[in-house]
């Protein structure tokens, strides 16, 4: 109660400088309109509609993409942590992918794919992939020597030892890099919408923002902040949940 009580503390402090901010400083609602004319156009000038709808395709594509890339960035993440030669061939490259700026090649992929759901499946695939799968890898690296040659010692398999120790060694460094890849994901999927989509929540975004309506602007971005701020504490409750699968040190 006391951390969710900090966390609303924190989002007040946060919108009270908003409004200070913008009433104040900025004095332009065309650059930055205050956080109570946003509560204001929330309540009073929001077709609800529209907005579900256009948020219903953006999480069916959201969700398409984090179920590929979990798919994908587990096994793979696997694989480099427990084989030291497939780490050493293929782990800089995933590196140097996961530095590589997505956005640069976003082009690209809404030439190949179009403007269609699948473009936007792909970039989330590509933005939630990566962090995945490096965590997932870390967390493989990092399981307890003495425990794995005390289950070789036992006549475990390499399976068995997957099954067990790693498995439960990995499993808070998975979540932790899920976290990672929903913000990334959500990011990605709101820009490819904003620059080359129909529809989605990015789409009504660019579209009041190219009406310059900056208030009703606020309302769709605050949605796509509270559905990332549930997914990840929903992810940070089913950590808090496990952690005990830990293996001991002591």
């Amino acid at each position: 109660m006391t951390r969710l009580a900090y966390g609303v503390g924190g989002f007040l402090v946060f919108f009270a400088i908003w409004e200070v901010v913008a009433d104040f400083v900025v004095r332009n609602p065309l650059f930055l309109p205050s956080f109570s004319s946003v509560v204001v156009a929330a309540a009073t000038d929001t077709d609800y509609g529209a907005l579900t709808s256009a948020l219903s395709v953006t999480l069916r594509n959201f969700g398409i993409g984090m179920v590929i890339a979990s798919a994908l960035a587990i096994p793979t993440g696997f694989v480099f942590g427990w084989y030291r030669r497939v780490r050493q061939v293929f782990s800089p490259l995933l590196s140097a992918l996961y530095a590589a700026p997505l956005i640069a090649i976003m082009p690209a992929i809404i030439v190949l794919f179009g403007v269609f759901d699948v473009s936007k499946v792909i970039l989330v695939v590509l933005a939630a992939f990566f962090p995945l799968a490096i965590n997932v890898e870390s967390g493989v690296r990092n399981i307890d020597a003495y425990m794995v040659e005390m289950a070789r010692s036992f006549g475990a398999t390499d399976r068995q030892i997957f099954r067990t120790i790693a498995f439960r060694a990995a499993v808070p460094y998975t979540l932790a890099g899920l976290r990672l890849a929903i913000g990334r994901g959500l990011v990605f999927i709101i820009i490819a919408e904003m620059f080359a989509s129909t529809n989605g929540i990015g789409y009504i975004i660019s579209t009041y923002a190219d009406t310059f309506q900056m208030t009703k602007m606020f309302v769709p971005v605050f949605l796509v902040v509270l559905i990332a701020v549930i997914l990840i504490a929903a992810v940070q409750l089913f950590e808090a949940r496990v952690q005990g699968w830990k293996p001991s040190n002591h």
